[in-house]
């Protein structure tokens, strides 16, 4: 079967200005939602530990899915790097913090589990606050840094969407508003 259209060489603007529109539109969606407001990388005798605040804002799809009882699991990501200007870089620690923030419709108030410890919290904005404090985390132990050599420290916060209840996630795939990071920050360390 053989189909015809007709060539046409006037340019129609409508659908290259819509196609731009298209383009853009889901960017603009894109706002920073989490930002880094201090991190604090302490090397201590034996190990190195973190502090990072973060300042956590939530959408409304999000806020209205973690009050309708949809758990919010997030993870802190840290990496610490040897740069070697003549060969790949070595990657010497990669660790994750887990967190979970929770609403519990029963007691009205949010529950955030952070490693081993859990609170409650009245509302949301303090759930938020204590959200973004990660203190005393040990990321590496034992780790011997040596003098005259760069390395390459990292650390995200970001919104775990690979747990979140199944037909959230099919959502997930086709809207950015659960993108919920601070993208990776990075700094050089040199003892």
């Amino acid at each position: 079967m053989v189909f015809i259209t007709r060539y046409s060489k006037k340019t129609d603007w409508t659908v290259l200005f819509a196609l731009v529109i298209a383009l853009i539109l889901p960017l603009s969606g894109f706002a920073e939602n989490v930002s880094v407001k201090s991190i604090d990388l302490v090397q201590e005798e034996d190990n190195f530990t973190l502090n990072t605040e973060f300042d956590i804002r939530l959408n409304p799809t999000v806020e209205d899915a973690l009050n309708r009882g949809v758990s919010l699991n997030f993870l802190a990501e840290f990496e610490l790097v040897r740069v070697r200007p003549y060969w790949f870089n070595e990657t010497l620690v990669t660790t994750q913090f887990p967190l979970k923030l929770s609403y519990n419709a029963l007691t009205r108030q949010y529950q955030l589990t952070a490693g081993d410890s859990h609170g409650n919290f009245a509302s949301l904005n303090e759930a938020l606050s204590e959200l973004g404090h990660i203190r005393a985390w040990k990321v590496a132990e034992r780790l011997s840094l040596k003098k005259g050599q760069n390395y390459r420290v990292g650390v995200q916060f970001l919104l775990d969407t690979s747990m979140l209840p199944k037909p959230i996630r099919l959502s997930v795939l086709s809207s950015n508003e659960w993108t919920l990071t601070s993208g990776w920050h990075y700094w050089t360390l040199a003892p």
